[in-house]
């Protein structure tokens, strides 16, 4: 993913210590999301809809990047 540097550059990172917050932030919306939709928050469902949302990433292959690109919006369709 690109980030921005301290000198104000952009550059290229990767590993769990960068995807970790991103996936995390999208469960805790989805649960969020559920709840004020008055249902109980199911772990098998918002992982199911992380997962079927993620965007491909074609230039790379899914041992670079996992499930590819989260879809925060496309997942809230689908709990």
């Amino acid at each position: 993913m690109r980030v921005a540097t301290l000198e104000g550059a952009a550059t290229e990172v990767s590993g769990t210590s960068f995807a970790v917050p991103f996936v995390s932030g999208s469960l805790a919306i989805l649960r969020s999301y559920e709840r004020r939709s008055g249902r109980e928050p199911n772990g098998s469902r918002e992982e199911s809809a992380l997962l079927e949302s993620a965007r491909v990433l074609p230039r790379y292959q899914r041992n670079q990047v996992g499930h590819g690109a989260l879809s925060p919006l496309d997942a809230l369709r689908l709990v």
